[in-house]
């Protein structure tokens, strides 16, 4: 499983431009102790094999609260921790984080395709 997210997180950075793929790749790689969730969140999250952020961001929500001692409000705490890190779930994107994607979208576009 761990090499199959390995290789899903490679895919994704390789649709990055090459200036930002590195500055990912570091984000990505951070433990998940470091978003700022409790200990026991952490704790279980690592019981069930999940050590990273990129780890983290490769499972679904109701795949978290599978994991023993993730309930809700611990979930609800994870996902505030990815969103200080600027990962945010599909549509609660704040309104200048969508004119950041977008504008990330675009520069990626002309980037690789010349639109």
């Amino acid at each position: 499983m761990k090499r199959n997210i390995d290789e899903a997180i490679e895919r994704i950075l390789l649709a990055l431009p090459a200036d930002a793929r590195e500055e990912e790749r570091e984000r990505l790689s951070r433990p998940i102790a470091d978003i700022g969730i409790s200990v026991k969140a952490v704790n279980s999250l690592e019981v069930a094999g999940i050590f990273s952020v990129g780890q983290l961001l490769m499972r679904r929500p109701s795949e978290l609260l599978l994991v023993t001692n993730i309930g809700k409000k611990t979930l609800d705490e994870i996902i505030s921790g990815l969103e200080t890190l600027g990962y945010y779930r599909k549509g609660s994107l704040p309104t200048e984080s969508e004119k950041q994607v977008r504008d990330r979208r675009r520069k990626l576009l002309r980037t690789q395709f010349g639109f």
